[in-house]
């Protein structure tokens, strides 16, 4: 089975190089057709004529290949943080409660410290660490996360016209519908 030139180089050799090789079973996503004549959509593949053309230049591909190695670093990343959470936090959190907390809520609370911000600049990792000023701010994170979080949780309880807006945010500007589906095996077109 023979792929759509990448391998053998666009141009006058590659070119050549297909042509003598013949007919050839190539991946529907990579492949550019000239006509619908040239795809059959039953075997998943196309039929390559001299009007067929890669539309991914090599550098795509390797891009592609560079963004699949970062997903896997991040999932990596992820699941070392998720390991590390499931030993602090007892009770019935989902793994997506725990990150979105530490990752985003705390996080985003310490981020705004502009004492932290300071420090980080002028320290290494291990001074910055060992700051008692990192500690008091990481409680004040904590409190201020639970006062934010507890007002807007009351707030929206409370009041159907902020449950509406939340719907709306969540499924015309935060893709709900999209994510839910996404998950979901064999949902329909």
């Amino acid at each position: 089975m023979r792929g759509c030139g990448r391998a053998s180089g666009i141009g006058p050799q590659g070119e050549a190089r297909r042509r003598a090789a013949g007919p050839a079973r190539c991946d529907p996503h990579i492949i550019a057709v000239s006509s619908a004549a040239d795809w059959t959509p039953a075997s998943a593949c196309c039929k390559l004529r001299s009007t067929a053309v890669c539309h991914l230049p090599r550098s795509a591909n390797a891009a592609a290949r560079n963004a699949a190695v970062r997903k896997d670093k991040e999932k990596a990343y992820l699941s070392a943080i998720i390991e590390k959470l499931n030993t602090l936090f007892d009770g019935d959190l989902t793994d997506d409660d725990q990150l979105v907390y530490v990752n985003h809520v705390i996080m985003g609370k310490l981020l705004e410290s502009a004492m932290l911000v300071q420090q980080a600049a002028n320290n290494t990792k291990e001074q910055f660490s060992n700051s008692p000023d990192l500690k008091t701010e990481l409680r004040n994170a904590l409190m201020e996360a639970l006062d934010a979080h507890t007002s807007m949780s009351s707030q929206a309880l409370n009041s159907e016209t902020i449950q509406a807006g939340i719907l709306d945010i969540l499924l015309n500007h935060a893709r709900l519908w999209e994510s839910l589906r996404d998950r979901a095996p064999g949902a329909m077109p």
